[in-house]
Formats: C-alpha cells, structure tokens, sequence
C-alpha cells in the first residue's frame, strides 16, 4: 500500500467514525419530549472514544505492516490526522443536521 492510500484511508474512516459517534451522542442526549438524557450521551462519548483510539492504534500498527517504506514518523502524522478528524468530525455533527433542517 502507498503512503498517500494510507493516509486518505486514516483521515475517511476517522471523520466518518468521529461523526458518527458525535452524532450519536448529541441525538441521544434529547428524548422525543426534550428531557435531556446526560447519562447515554456520556455512555456513548466514552465508548465511543474507546473505539476510536483502538481503531487509530489497530490502523498504526497494520500500516507498520502494510506500507511500503513505513517510517517511524507515520505515527506521529497519524495521530495528528486523528485528531484533527475527530475535532473535524464533531463540528460535522453539530452543523450539518443544523443546515439541513434550515433548507
């Protein structure tokens, strides 16, 4: 696998996952009739979170193993590229159910 494939593929899955879960929490902090549920929305941040760090970590170490030419500062990149989609992914979360109900 190329660097640049490697990459593309980290920075998709991580927006869509952190999405996802950011999503999810934020859906389920509000029942039909408005009360807040704070308890299943931190359930789902934190297992949320928890599978998003494993996956980070499974995807650095099978890229240690797939990519040709694999440095040790892929790591360091990778985790920037986590990062930034995770805090990319929350602002997606926030703002694009925001705009769809406005059109």
């Amino acid at each position: 696998m190329r660097k640049t494939v490697y990459f593309i593929i980290q920075a998709l899955w991580s927006l869509i996952l952190s999405a996802g879960i950011f999503y999810l929490a934020l859906t389920s902090a509000f029942g039909p009739s408005g009360n807040k549920d704070s308890s299943l929305m931190g359930t789902i941040l934190f297992v949320g979170i928890i599978i998003y760090i494993a996956l980070t970590i499974t995807h650095i170490v099978v890229g240690a193993r797939k990519v040709k030419g694999w440095r040790w500062w892929f790591i360091p990149i990778s985790l920037v590229i986590a990062s930034g989609m995770g805090f990319i992914g929350e602002v997606l979360a926030v703002w694009v159910p925001e705009l769809l109900n406005a059109v």
